[in-house]
């Protein structure tokens, strides 16, 4: 192009003409791929996990058994003796496994990833993750990732029944265990906070998280959807937070008169042991898969 403002006017042109066509091109082959996947058909074979793999002989998914019972093996260790991935990975290194890059070395994302993942469970996820700009671009240190990727809403997914691992039921005790270990996790506790993992907001349900407040020293307990961030949408929650000294001496005060006043356990014990009760249930229901 000559440097001519006629010239620079007709570049900027073409470049807006080549833009707009880029766009419809990813919008059309979106499209498509979101009908062929609702349709109930395998999009792209590469991200299946790694203990599935695409037959192009008879166009189904099928497992592979050497990985399907290394799989096993990661949500028994969870479901049954409670621990998490990196307790997992040091197991898989002590018994020989290798990674599925053929490293003796797990990496805990990996194991994390298989343990979340409902493909485990017979639902494979497509369409489960939207290429978006990358929130922290690292070209000083030489990296060169040009996009990142971001979990889409969960009612956007599409489910492709595969074979699965682990039962339903099974999965979802992992997932609860899960929850629990990164919970109770010493980490996530830069501060003693006597009911972490335990006190949950009366207002939405959720476990609330201790907070500390530099230019006041105090704890705090708050909402992890709160508002107390200047937050004002619809679905916040408009829990207040609590102070951790008030919230904690309150609830150690009932505890020192329930153990001062036997008569009061035994009342609450005749209450949970009652048919149809919930702790009643549980355990029953504990018992039984126990047996």
């Amino acid at each position: 192009m000559d440097s001519s403002p006629e010239g620079k006017m007709f570049f900027a042109i073409r470049g807006a003409v080549a833009e707009y066509e880029k766009a419809k091109i990813r919008e059309r082959t979106m499209r498509g791929l979101r009908e062929k996947a609702r349709q109930g058909k395998l999009v792209n074979p590469r991200n299946l996990p790694k203990w599935l793999h695409w037959n192009a002989a008879t166009q189904q998914v099928e497992m592979d058994e050497e990985w399907t019972q290394v799989v096993r093996l990661a949500y028994r260790l969870v479901d049954e003796e409670g621990r998490g991935p990196r307790s997992i990975a040091a197991r898989f290194m002590t018994l020989g496994i290798r990674s599925p890059s053929g490293a003796s070395v797990w990496g805990e994302s990996t194991l994390r990833k298989w343990l979340r993942d409902p493909a485990a469970k017979g639902q494979y996820a497509q369409m489960r993750y939207e290429h978006m700009e990358p929130p922290h671009r690292l070209k000083a240190l030489g990296h060169k990732r040009n996009t990142g990727k971001r979990l889409r809403p969960e009612k956007e997914w599409q489910i492709l029944p595969v074979p699965p691992v682990v039962s339903a039921d099974v999965w979802e005790r992992v997932q609860r265990r899960l929850d629990f270990n990164k919970d109770m996790a010493l980490r996530n506790a830069k501060r003693d906070y006597l009911l972490r993992g335990f006190l949950r907001c009366g207002s939405c349900g959720r476990r609330m998280t201790g907070r500390y407040r530099n230019w006041e020293r105090t704890r705090y307990y708050r909402c992890p959807h709160g508002n107390d961030r200047g937050s004002l949408g619809d679905d916040v929650c408009r829990q207040p937070i609590v102070r951790a000294d008030d919230i904690e001496q309150a609830v150690w005060d009932a505890l020192a008169r329930l153990l001062h006043d036997p008569q009061l356990l035994l009342e609450e014990l005749g209450r949970r042991r009652e048919e149809g009760s919930a702790t009643r249930t549980g355990l029953e229901r504990e018992l039984a898969l126990v047996r």
